[in-house]
């Protein structure tokens, strides 16, 4: 299942651990987003990794779909990772607390997108009437910013394309 149903779909399928606690994030609050993941946490780790980047604290995995070969997992509050074949493929953030790499976050206007990032793709939101997803990439990585219909970010999606494209998690 993909993230651009993120909105519905992390508060839908409950992306929380049993009895709603979330592990505590390890990550540094100066941790940034880039196309390769989120400070330590890399894109290409395997779910062992993470956890150790992570500073030992337990990623949650919550499930997926199919033969198991694609997984989500809560990192820390307001952050998924996808895995697929156990290996991490995207990070979303939720929150303001992290940044991309040019001080991008959740709650800006997509207009800081637009000031930071050259070569903006923008598409209509699946999901959100009036909301776009607005694309960075170089190569086969990408940053996915999910602006909803008053022009705010939403969410921002970082990892390796296909998966970072994924519109409903692992589906």
């Amino acid at each position: 299942m993909g993230f651009r149903r993120r909105a519905a779909v992390i508060s839908g399928l409950g992306l929380v651990l049993a009895g709603g606690a979330v592990p505590s994030a390890a990550l540094d609050r100066d941790a940034r987003l880039t196309m390769s993941g989120l400070g330590p946490v890399r894109i290409g780790m395997t779910f062992a990794e993470v956890q150790a980047a992570n500073g030992g604290r337990p990623a949650a995995q919550d499930g997926g779909i199919g033969d198991g070969s694609c997984t989500t997992a809560t990192l820390g509050k307001n952050v998924y990772g996808l895995f697929t074949d156990d290996t991490l493929a995207s990070v979303t953030v939720r929150t303001s607390r992290y940044r991309t790499r040019t001080g991008v976050h959740v709650g800006q206007s997509s207009a800081a997108v637009y000031s930071r990032y050259r070569s903006v793709k923008r598409s209509r939101h699946t999901y959100i009437p009036g909301g776009s997803y607005l694309k960075v990439t170089t190569g086969r990585r990408r940053i996915v910013f999910d602006v909803d219909a008053s022009r705010r970010i939403t969410l921002i999606t970082s990892g390796r394309i296909p998966e970072v494209d994924y519109v409903e998690g692992c589906a």
